[in-house]
């Protein structure tokens, strides 16, 4: 027994197996455990004789043989040597009569101590020295860079992905969701592959991002026109959303759009239809479309809000309409006039649709083509259809309504998108000034003088400065 005791002290301290929760797979099996019939000449079962198929609970419970003190010093009672593999390194290890486990990372010749580990595939060996504190820092030091992938300077290849498949990617799991999708984004979308198509998404940096802006500033339309800085910003929106969704995914590190500026928008542009220009329109629209047109212009509606209006949200009794999907987001009532009440009492309701304006198979009607052939035999030019919403705001600007109830009705969250119909309003804002001549009259004039100002003044515009000083009217004013 004393013997076996000193054996025992002599022996490396035990490693328990559970401190490696990467281990894979050993890449010798153990022989199967000898107890009940086993042990009098019965087969172990078929699954321990199987090569490879032990885990580390198993290997800590196995029964290893003890064998005879007299066979030698503790280092020809080993077993056997095995490898644990890892994902990125293989340690060599020792079973020893009790169970234990010792590793062989660091390695003892002729007292220097030595690093034998294995990474990326290659067996490494490093010296170390005559210290074996200094050699077991050095290896756990090595075990924790392999593990945050700094070993070396080497960091692990990171798998490449096309702009194609990715884009691919983006559509199936993110794209078709949007409500903007089959609209705008399908057709971004395919600009868009057309320049970064054969690209990976590491290669395609700030400044390639700007080639592409250049370009299509240059590229000319199938109207042989340039794209517009509000386009082009579009596309530019889309390509920023599809590379925030590849650093969320894990298929890249940054995004590139966020480095590039924008192209400078330009949204004063108002341009609404004349009496004469909107008659001359609806004489050239078919039934469907006329309503749909008169729909616009009375209500301020969006061209997406009106094809997906559906019955439910109309309140013919109260007299609004309830828009859920908005632009924004948020839900928004419109006030219905008598005109657009009676208009969409007039449209047949289809038995399978839920929709006010669907074809004849009950889906939505894409009235794009339609609208375009009503223009040019209208010969209306430079128009669109989201100008008949600023035709309704310019209206109800020259009617005398004040820009913030124009705000709720069009849903604008700002004051500043219904200040480009400021202009229209001159006739309002001179009878708001015109309240300064009551209030403020007495300040200057003397009571109960009255003066014809309006007389005066048209007077003084007819004359010059010099005729006007001669004619006397200073003196007499």
């Amino acid at each position: 027994m004393s013997s076996m005791s000193q054996h025992d002290s002599t022996k490396p301290p035990a490693i328990n197996l559970r401190s490696f929760p990467q281990v894979r797979y050993l890449h010798k099996a153990l022989p199967p455990p000898t107890r009940g019939k086993e042990a009098a000449g019965g087969a172990a079962p078929q699954d321990q004789r199987k090569q490879g198929n032990l885990d580390h609970r198993r290997v800590l419970h196995y029964p290893l043989p003890q064998k005879s003190p007299q066979a030698g010093p503790p280092s020809q009672n080993i077993r056997s040597l095995y490898y644990i593999r890892t994902r990125d390194i293989i340690l060599p290890l020792h079973f020893y009569p009790k169970g234990g486990v010792v590793e062989k990372g660091v390695i003892d010749k002729n007292g220097i101590y030595w690093l034998d580990y294995r990474f990326n595939g290659r067996r490494l060996r490093k010296k170390i020295g005559p210290s074996k504190k200094l050699a077991e820092t050095v290896m756990q030091k090595i075990r924790v860079q392999i593990a945050e992938g700094k070993y070396l300077d080497v960091k692990k290849e990171e798998k490449k992905i096309s702009f194609t498949n990715f884009s691919q990617i983006y559509e199936d799991s993110y794209g078709k969701k949007k409500r903007s999708w089959n609209s705008t984004d399908k057709l971004y979308l395919v600009r868009l592959k057309a320049f970064f198509g054969s690209k990976n998404l590491d290669e395609i940096t700030p400044l390639f991002v700007q080639k592409y802006r250049i370009a299509r500033r240059e590229q000319k339309t199938r109207r042989h026109t340039v794209a517009s800085a509000a386009y082009i910003n579009r596309e530019l929106a889309c390509l920023k959303c599809m590379f925030s969704r590849a650093v969320e995914w894990g298929h890249a590190k940054d995004n590139p759009v966020k480095k590039v500026k924008f192209e400078k928008e330009n949204n004063s542009r108002v341009r609404f239809l004349e009496k004469d220009e909107l008659k001359k329109l609806l004489d050239h629209c078919h039934p469907s479309l006329k309503a749909i047109v008169l729909v616009a212009v009375n209500t301020g509606m969006r061209k997406e809000e009106i094809r997906t209006l559906k019955w439910r949200d109309v309140d013919f009794k109260r007299g609004f309409v309830t828009l859920l999907k908005t632009k924004n987001g948020e839900t928004r009532n419109v006030p219905l006039n008598q005109t657009t009440v009676e208009i969409l009492m007039s449209i047949p309701k289809h038995a399978r649709s839920p929709y006010i304006f669907c074809n004849s198979e009950g889906n939505l009607y894409n009235f794009r083509t339609s609208f375009m052939t009503a223009l040019k035999n209208a010969e209306i030019k430079d128009f669109r259809f989201h100008d008949l919403r600023h035709t309704a705001a310019s209206y109800l600007a020259m009617g005398g309504v004040d820009l913030n109830t124009i705000r709720d009705i069009l849903g604008h969250k700002s004051l500043d998108m219904v200040l480009r119909y400021a202009h229209l309003s001159r006739s309002h804002q001179a009878s708001a000034v015109g309240i300064l001549d009551k209030e403020m009259d007495t300040f200057w004039t003397p009571r109960g003088k009255t003066h014809d100002v309006s007389k005066r003044a048209e007077a003084a515009s007819s004359l010059t400065s010099e005729s006007y000083e001669n004619s006397g009217a200073v003196a007499k004013w």
